[in-house]
């Protein structure tokens, strides 16, 4: 009998659960401002977690992403529409 390879989308993930926090705020750090395919998997996984997070950590998140945006150090053009769309599900969040 084989095995299912589990989707990588599927697989269980807790922003609010100590090591996937730092796993994605580590994520986030590496992928900010490179030009690379890590940006638009990284920006897609914080935009699903946004609606786990607590205010606090969607806040070290903004934080973090607003100044490279606005010092223009986010990617190329489609990079930074991926940050700004993270920063618009952050900050949609109640």
């Amino acid at each position: 009998m084989a095995t299912e390879t589990p989707d990588m989308k599927t697989l269980p993930f807790n922003p609010r659960a100590v090591d996937d926090d730092i796993l994605l705020f580590c994520a986030m750090r590496y992928a900010l401002g490179r030009r690379s395919y890590v940006t638009s998997a990284v920006t897609a996984w914080i935009i699903r977690s946004a609606p786990l997070m607590t205010p606090v950590r969607r806040a070290w998140y903004v934080n973090e992403i607003q100044p490279i945006i606005d010092a223009g150090h986010a990617g190329e053009n489609m990079d930074v529409q991926a940050w700004k769309n993270v920063l618009k599900a952050l900050k949609e969040q109640p």
